[in-house]
């Protein structure tokens, strides 16, 4: 259904666009809605790269015939193989880059949303963000 949706009514190539030309044709006006990683939203909600920042709101997506719904941050995945030699080392990288502080930091900034509900919990977190966008991420945590 959403392959038929966009090919017949998106915009013209919409099915090899990448991200960059898609969030632009959005931005420009040009698109109803788009759906992408909640770090690209800034690229819509930013007056200054986007004609529609204040016509933009966003929202949790439908839930799904068994009634979950699709937890609405992406957040960098971070793996060590099996074979690394480091393992201690990758998993204390790996423990300190998804630590509170450190998302804290990010996201606090506003420069890329985190999955750490914590962090959207304290205001300080929150902060950087449009008041939808952190009601949707709670409503999709839960």
């Amino acid at each position: 259904l959403y392959g038929t949706l966009l090919r017949e009514y998106g915009p013209p190539g919409v099915l090899n666009m990448s991200w960059p030309q898609a969030v632009a044709i959005f931005a420009q006006g040009n698109a109803a809605m788009y759906t992408d990683a909640s770090s690209i939203y800034a690229n819509v909600l930013d007056p200054t790269l986007s004609e529609v920042a204040d016509k933009t709101g966003v929202a949790v997506f439908p839930a799904g015939p068994a009634g979950s719904i699709m937890y609405n941050v992406t957040s960098w995945g971070l793996a060590m193989p099996s074979t690394s030699k480091n393992k201690e080392a990758a998993c204390e990288f790996i423990k300190w880059a998804t630590s509170k502080d450190v998302v804290m930091k990010t996201q606090g900034e506003g420069a890329v949303p985190g999955a750490r509900e914590s962090v959207w919990a304290d205001p300080a977190g929150a902060a950087a963000f449009p008041a939808d966008w952190v009601a949707a991420v709670a409503a999709s945590a839960n």
